[in-house]
């Protein structure tokens, strides 16, 4: 089994990234990300999780040029955000984890603040669209933004506290969570970077 640098890992914060068919919009992504996480003054790294896709999601990360941040990929074979976000958060074993889109929708400084909220004890930090210092660009339909605010009322009622539960950006702490009787992710070394691969769903 291959050994990573203990110089850059483990980190101190990993950050999954959920991606299904990502292949045109994950390099551009993916590249901030990391120029912003080589910024960040916890230890960072960047789990890919490849949510069953049909494209060169997969073929991009193993390929990604070694750097300061290593970017590690999961290859998931089932099919959907939260299998993976889920599968990427029973993965790390960093003590600060969270997630945050492909496209990299929420910009990449509110990992400042993230960081920050964490490192001083808050266990949960989630992304809003909807606060008043919120600066949103229309990115979806109207259909789509109409059926987002009708399904925020209705989560209130049961995660009063959220203000946005779908927003793509959340980050935690706490207690590491049991891994799934599931076969076995590992490390792996392919050309410059590490990453990591599961033979199946669990």
């Amino acid at each position: 089994m291959a050994i990573l640098p203990p110089v850059t890992y483990p980190a101190s914060i990993e950050i999954i990234v959920p991606a299904r068919n990502e292949a045109h919009r994950l390099p551009q992504g993916l590249e901030a990300l990391c120029q912003k996480a080589a910024t960040l003054p916890l230890r960072t790294a960047i789990l890919v999780v490849d949510s069953a896709s049909s494209d060169s999601t997969g073929d991009i990360v193993r390929q990604w040029p070694a750097g300061p941040v290593p970017v590690g990929l999961l290859r998931c074979e089932r099919a959907g955000k939260g299998v993976a976000v889920r599968e990427g958060l029973l993965a790390t074993q960093a003590p600060f984890v969270g997630f945050c889109d492909a496209d990299m929708a929420t910009d990449l400084s509110a990992l400042d603040a993230a960081v920050r909220m964490l490192a001083a004890g808050h266990h949960v930090v989630i992304g809003s669209r909807v606060l008043s210092a919120s600066v949103v660009q229309a990115r979806s339909s109207k259909a789509r933004q109409v059926g987002a605010v009708v399904f925020r009322k209705l989560s209130r009622a049961i995660v009063p506290a959220a203000t946005d539960t779908q927003c793509g950006f959340k980050f935690f702490s706490g207690p590491r969570r049991p891994r799934p009787r599931r076969p076995a992710s590992r490390p792996d070394w392919s050309g410059s970077g590490a990453w990591w691969r599961t033979s199946g769903p669990s």
